[in-house]
């Protein structure tokens, strides 16, 4: 699976507008998914950078990216 596309919708959460996520992705042989998967060195930089757009969108607080920040950096 490889992700094409990722939108979170933007605070205010109010009255039904709860928060959500969609994800859009297609079917990848395994050779592409292990190249370009979450362990690939670019693959934890793609994924700090989404946490950030998630920071600055108000969907994270500090806390919540700094702990998910340090899970991406220090696995595998």
């Amino acid at each position: 699976m490889r992700t094409l596309s990722e939108t979170a919708s933007k605070p205010p959460h109010i009255l039904g507008n709860f928060p959500r996520v969609e994800v859009v992705f297609e079917c990848a042989d395994a050779s592409t998914a292990i190249s370009s998967g979450p362990g690939a060195p670019d693959g934890k930089y793609a994924r700090v950078e989404k946490l950030k757009a998630l920071l600055d969108d108000g969907a994270l607080t500090q806390a919540e990216f700094d702990r998910e920040k340090a899970k991406v950096l220090n696995g595998p």
